[in-house]
């Protein structure tokens, strides 16, 4: 009777891998299969799970690998290997900020180098971590608590005969391991590249201007309670965001790291955080007239002369009168009385009653505030 175990059209077992916490499991099928598993066995080894299924796999991913050619099974690897971290970053949603960014020790904390997709991060981390700890070249969970989850993931490169992705460990790259202990963040990098630059510099960004930055590069940040408050806390402890302007990877030292500014004082950082809603579900006034008032929002936090609301997976800014009406509307308002409290904020002037109506109007189609009928 032949060996069934070793029928190349046979599926190899479930690869699992642990990612952020998750542990993820890759099933190959298909005549390349098992190419297939020895190759991405050999690139996630650090990460590899090797308990039995009985502990369970929290999330598993089918992977078709349709023939046994180097092209194709490094393609395929290249796949697998996006779905295990887009795994880790669902199991991982509202559990700290997810940003997409590089990360490395640095000395007693942790670098972030972000950007999004084609901005040179693995580039980046490939040039600077020989000589500091990989923790990751494309997703970085800040924890609450301020410290870096390691994912020290195969990064992904191009081949220099052919141009087929395909993916290398760290140690391949000559990367040093980072400590499993970890790590606070230190700096939040943002990767800025542009050509004909000349020498790279590095600026700081006010608060409010990090806080916007970094928020497109943030996976579902309203799912994490207090997300804003915890993003200005972080970018307040660094000393601010800094802008990394520079044209080719290769004009920086590796390994004293990226240059730095000086950080921006306590004062240019400050934040404060407006009062909580209402526990109470809202009830319109006695009056007839319509009611406004502003919907639930996820966070919200006052940075000077501006209000940043997220809700919705959205983040707003809101100035001025837009500023003032979503405080007033804390409790519901009608019109004329959300007209009066602005009359003694701002001052009474032409036209006033029709800006405000107008910018109620915006504010209730970006869902920002809302009528009770």
């Amino acid at each position: 009777m032949p060996d069934l175990r070793e029928h190349p059209l046979l599926p190899p077992e479930v690869i699992a891998v642990r990612a952020l916490g998750c542990r993820v499991g890759i099933r190959p099928s298909g005549p390349g299969a098992r190419a297939f598993s020895s190759a991405f066995s050999h690139a996630w080894g650090q990460l590899l799970d090797g308990q039995s299924l009985a502990h369970g796999v929290i999330d598993e991913r089918e992977i078709t690998v349709p023939d046994t050619s180097a092209t194709t099974v490094a393609r395929v690897a290249v796949a697998a290997s996006s779905e295990i971290t887009h795994a880790a970053i669902e199991g991982n949603i509202g559990t700290g900020l997810l940003l997409h960014a590089a990360a490395m020790l640095q000395g007693p904390g942790v670098t972030l180098l972000i950007g999004p997709s084609g901005a040179g991060k693995t580039t980046a981390i490939g040039h600077f971590g020989r000589h500091h700890g990989y923790l990751t070249d494309e997703i970085a969970l800040i924890r609450p608590n301020g410290r870096v989850a390691r994912y020290p993931k195969p990064l992904e490169v191009i081949g220099d005969s052919d141009g087929t992705r395909r993916l290398v460990t760290p140690g391949e790259l000559g990367l040093v391991p980072a400590p499993d202990e970890e790590m606070p963040v230190k700096r939040l990098i943002i990767l800025d590249r542009r050509p004909d630059l000349g020498v790279p510099t590095t600026t700081r960004l006010g608060l409010l201007d990090g806080i916007l930055a970094l928020v497109p590069r943030i996976s579902r940040l309203n799912a994490t309670p207090g997300a804003l408050a915890l993003l200005a806390r972080r970018i307040a402890e660094v000393g601010g965001v800094e802008l990394l302007s520079y044209e080719s990877i290769d004009d920086l030292d590796p390994r004293s790291g990226p240059p730095t500014s000086a950080p921006l004082s306590a004062v240019e950082l400050e934040y404060s955080l407006p009062p909580a809603d209402p526990l109470e579900p809202p009830s319109p006034p006695l009056e007839q007239e319509r009611s406004i008032v502003r919907s639930p929002a996820d966070d919200a936090i006052d940075i000077r002369e501006t209000l940043l609301v997220a809700s919705d997976d959205r983040v707003s800014a809101l100035v001025g009168v837009a500023r003032s009406i979503w405080h007033e509307t804390a409790q519901p308002c009608s019109m004329e009385g959300l007209l009066g409290s602005l009359r003694r904020t701002h001052g009474e002037f032409e036209g006033d009653a029709d800006i405000t109506a107008s910018v109620v109007r915006q504010l209730t189609e970006h869902g920002i505030l809302r009528w009770l009928e």
